[in-house]
C-alpha cells in the first residue's frame, strides 16, 4: 500500500475542510465562487495556502527539504515524525489519496484528499496535517474528520472503523477520534443536509 496515490490538485467546493464553514454559512459556497470568478483573494490567505500546499508535498520522507526556512523544515520534520509514530503498518502509508463521499443513493456527494492513510489490521488510519498558525479547536476540524472517515469506510467496506488524527505541528496540537461503521448512516445524512442547504443558498 505504500507510495503515492493518483491524486488531484483541485478542491471540491464543499470538500471536507470546508464543511464546517458551509454548515455555519451555506451561502459561503456561492460567495467564494463569485470571488474566484472575479479574481478576488485575500493576500495573506493566498500566501498561507501556497505555503501549506508546498509543505504538504514534502511529507513523504524521501523528498528533500530544499529551499525551506529552518522553521518550515522543522514543521515538516515534526509532521513526518508524527506520521511515522501513528501509522505503523507493514505496507507503509499512502500519501494524497482522493476519497469520495457518496450519498445514500450511491452518487458522489463530495470528495477530499487525505494527507496520509494506512491500513492497520484492515482498518483505515488517517493523518491530516495542518501547517497553519493559530491554534485550531476540535470544533473547527470535526466535520472534516467525519468526512474523511465516511470516505475511508466507503472505500474499504470490510473495515469496522476508521481512526482519524489531525495534527498541527506549529502549535503542537493533536485531535483524534474513532468512527465505527455503525455511525456512518447518520454522518452521511448530516453531510447531505449541509450540502443541500448550500445548494439552495447558491441557487
Amino acid at each position: 500500500m505504500s507510495g503515492r496515490s493518483p491524486s488531484v490538485s483541485e478542491h471540491h467546493p464543499i470538500g471536507p475542510s470546508r464543511l464546517r464553514r458551509v454548515e455555519l454559512c451555506p451561502g459561503s459556497v456561492a460567495m467564494c465562487r463569485h470571488a474566484e470568478e472575479r479574481g478576488l483573494a485575500v493576500e495573506d490567505q493566498a500566501e498561507a495556502a501556497a505555503e501549506g500546499t508546498r509543505l504538504h508535498a514534502l511529507l513523504p520522507p524521501d523528498r528533500p527539504l530544499e529551499g525551506l526556512t529552518s522553521e518550515q523544515a522543522s514543521a515538516v520534520n515534526d509532521a513526518r515524525r508524527y506520521i511515522e509514530e501513528r501509522l505503523r503498518s507493514e505496507d507503509g502509508p499512502l500519501y494524497e489519496l482522493r476519497l469520495p463521499v457518496c450519498r445514500t443513493d450511491g452518487s458522489e456527494l463530495l470528495f477530499g484528499t487525505v494527507d496520509v492513510v494506512s491500513l492497520l489490521e484492515g482498518n483505515p488510519h488517517i493523518v491530516d496535517i495542518k501547517f497553519g498558525r493559530g491554534a485550531l479547536t476540535r470544533l473547527t476540524v470535526e466535520r472534516q474528520m467525519r468526512a474523511y472517515a465516511m470516505g475511508a469506510l466507503q472505500r474499504w467496506p470490510e473495515a469496522s472503523y476508521c481512526l482519524v488524527y489531525v495534527y498541527q505541528p506549529r502549535e503542537g496540537l493533536e485531535f483524534a477520534d474513532v468512527y465505527p461503521r455503525d455511525q456512518m448512516p447518520g454522518l452521511i445524512t448530516e453531510a447531505e443536509r449541509i450540502v443541500a442547504r448550500a445548494e439552495v443558498a447558491g441557487a
